[in-house]
């Protein structure tokens, strides 16, 4: 595995393969330390969402994310849930479905960029468990007065069912799973889920998913230090690990950090 990253380092081209982190108009590369990125300050037109930037790297996939999640909580233990949490968490999930299947008892309608409208929400939740939403609906915009909200551009279905799945649940399940690890971050950021984000760091990358959750990291738009962190803390521990499939359109810039972190 040492000499396929050395291979993907190698070649020329790939996403973003040579290319050197954005700098501020003030600050020059110093040496072999590696160039601070900046954030997008950018915002977009009245009325329009930034897009969900996630680069052309490979899928940050989760699926055994789910597995080491029912490790972890079989290792720490889980206590006995007293009646009222069943019965908040019953609440939770009868919610969930209600928005998954589009009930009319959900207030809310979600419209991607192509006019779809798959899924539906309440507005008391929205505002209960995202401050952002409740800052939405308290401003008056157009949003709130029609019902519909739209979600950011860049994002799929799979990945924004996996974002109210957390946001209703307060947990990652199933359909956090088949999400794209790269979209719930970009998700966690826009709408400032601590807890998502936590998720994403501390179980959703693992040996299957650290070279594309790399290869996300080094976007230049936002700042995802604590993604390359641990991305970095994985390859140290060893690359033998690292299944082949992983590092398909990985780029060379990403590869050669995994393999700084091991060697």
């Amino acid at each position: 595995m040492k000499d396929e990253l050395r291979g993907v380092a190698r070649k020329e081209g790939g996403s973003h393969a040579g290319e050197k982190h954005r700098l501020s108009p003030d600050v020059e590369a110093d040496g072999d330390q590696p160039a601070k990125r900046t954030t997008s300050e950018e915002t977009p037109p009245a009325g329009e969402l930034p897009e969900a930037t996630v680069g052309k790297g490979p899928k940050w996939r989760l699926e055994a994310a789910m597995e080491r999640s029912e490790e972890r909580a079989a290792t720490q233990g889980v206590n006995a849930c007293s009646r009222e949490v069943k019965a908040l968490r019953k609440l939770a999930s009868s919610l969930l479905a209600q928005a998954l299947s589009r009930s009319d008892r959900a207030d809310i309608v979600f419209e991607f960029p192509d006019g779809s409208r798959p899924f539906r929400g309440h507005s008391g939740v929205l505002c209960a468990m995202c401050e952002e939403y409740a800052g939405l609906f308290r401003s008056g915009m157009l949003e709130e007065r029609e019902g519909v909200v739209r979600v950011p551009p860049g994002v799929g279905q799979d990945s924004f069912r996996g974002f109210l799945e957390f946001l209703y649940l307060g947990k990652c399940g199933e359909m956090c799973g088949v999400a794209d690890g790269r979209e719930l971050a970009v998700l966690s950021e826009m709408y400032k889920l601590f807890g998502l984000r936590e998720w994403l760091v501390g179980v959703g990358i693992g040996d299957d998913s650290v070279p594309a959750a790399m290869e996300f990291a080094l976007l230049p738009e936002g700042d995802r230090s604590d993604i390359e962190k641990m991305c970095e803390k994985r390859a140290g521990k060893g690359l033998e690990c690292f299944v082949e499939a992983s590092l398909a359109g990985v780029s060379a810039e990403a590869a050669e950090r995994l393999l700084r972190a091991y060697v």
